[in-house]
């Protein structure tokens, strides 16, 4: 049996169950070196699991829910509006069971804001349109006034 919870490189000793002993002895013990891949989207750090999560710019500004997969299957959570890639979010208990700890990690949810390469014509009208009323947010007139004071 393999406990949940196992690390990359770790060995397990199976008692009794290695090669016979010389001369009739008894056997000896078996080691078991694990090697733990690597998943496709989750990232494992300990008991923790990371999952990278892209949103639209509109899902990012406006604020949403998702679906997501965990490893113990699919949780909904909300992304509050105005987030920003690089935002995380947790999600108690949805990590790695480690038995060997006697604790269950959490997961974390980074969401990466996708910024779209090609857009129509009547798309970049209504993003400059958009644009007007977000350039009035007070982190960019902060910023622009202390871009033109060191020009």
């Amino acid at each position: 049996r393999i406990p949940s919870g196992v690390e990359d490189e770790q060995t397990i000793t199976v008692s009794g169950k290695g090669e016979a002993g010389t001369n009739g002895g008894n056997p000896g013990d078996l080691y078991i070196e694990f090697i733990v891949e690597e998943h496709e989207f989750f990232v494992r750090e300990g008991a923790d699991i990371y999952l990278e999560v892209p949103l639209t710019i509109t899902e990012a500004i406006l604020g949403c829910k998702k679906t997501i997969p965990t490893i113990h299957g699919n949780v909904k959570i909300n992304i509050p509006a105005g987030t920003d890639s690089g935002d995380k979010q947790r999600i108690r208990n949805k990590g790695i069971n480690d038995e060997y700890r006697n604790n269950k990690g959490d997961m974390f949810v980074i969401f990466k804001v996708i910024t779209p390469k090609k857009i129509s014509r009547d798309e970049k009208k209504l993003i400059e349109k958009l644009n007007q009323t977000l350039s009035k947010d007070s982190e960019i007139v902060k910023f622009d006034k202390f871009a033109k004071e060191n020009e």
